[in-house]
């Protein structure tokens, strides 16, 4: 209100009469309709404006939201989106469990895989390797073939077209034998994005 230049008397007869939450949604209100310069006649003095915008109750229209009800609502957005990525993660989890049991995943599958990706991010042709293994799993080792799950096609085409002999080395070595690589998607397709 200072920099409306309301009087000081005025101020505060305004500041004991009403609550600091009511007369900050009338300076958001008179803030908004200078920025929007909204239909109607133009404010010629803000803060006379101000005055009576509180002490009349004007109300703002339909599309004027406060900062607190913007607030408000990105905390709704954001309660949605986690409840929606919890239960994304639930069915991916639940999935990963479907696919161990399906391949007969062991023990062995489960400790060797994080051994082999400690293996891969040390070498420096893997810059990538965030983005490329993230997600993965190693669903079952077979006397020839070793079945890895990836989370999605695009990661499934750079682990085989690009990776593939790095991720192999790596598995024959622990292996002490040479295993084929088999790729396949972990998520189900509803949960792709």
């Amino acid at each position: 209100m200072i920099e409306l230049r309301i009087g000081d008397q005025k101020a505060h007869q305004l500041v004991v009469r009403f609550c600091p939450e009511y007369i900050e949604e009338k300076l958001e209100f008179l803030e908004w309709k200078l920025e929007t310069r909204t239909p109607g006649r133009p404010i010629q003095d803000p803060a006379a404006w101000l005055i009576w915008a509180i002490e009349k109750d004007y109300k703002p229209p339909s599309d004027f939201h406060s900062r607190q009800e913007i607030a408000r609502e990105e905390a709704e957005r954001d309660k949605r989106r986690e409840k929606l990525r919890a239960e994304d993660e639930r069915k991916r989890a639940q999935h990963l469990d479907e696919l161990r049991r399906k391949y007969g995943t062991s023990q062995r599958e489960l400790d060797l895989w994080p051994e082999v990706l400690k293996e891969i991010s040390l070498q420096p042709t893997t810059a990538t390797f965030n983005t490329c293994f993230t997600g993965t799993s190693l669903l079952a080792l077979e006397t020839d073939r070793a079945v890895i799950g990836v989370p999605n096609d695009q990661a499934r085409e750079w682990l085989h077209n690009r990776l593939y002999k790095i991720i192999k080395r790596s598995l024959d070595g622990f292996l002490d034998s040479q295993v084929e690589l088999e790729f396949v998607i972990l998520q189900r397709p509803s949960m792709q994005s």
